[in-house]
């Protein structure tokens, strides 16, 4: 059961990676992107560059 989950967790980060993503930035393209008008008002570049302006931001 452990061990799903830790394969599951590292599954879900590496999602990210394909964008160069913090664990930060990840998380927030991943609210960003869970409201489907967001999602579909904006490509996935735009909430790549959105994550990131906020964790500049916030740091």
């Amino acid at each position: 059961m452990i061990i799903q989950l830790k394969k599951e967790i590292e599954d879900e980060l590496a999602n990210g990676n394909e964008y160069d993503l913090s664990l930060e930035e990840k998380a927030f393209f991943d609210a960003l992107g869970a409201d489907p008008d967001i999602k579909e008002l904006m490509e996935d570049e735009t909430l790549v560059k959105v994550a990131k302006e906020l964790v500049e931001l916030i740091n």
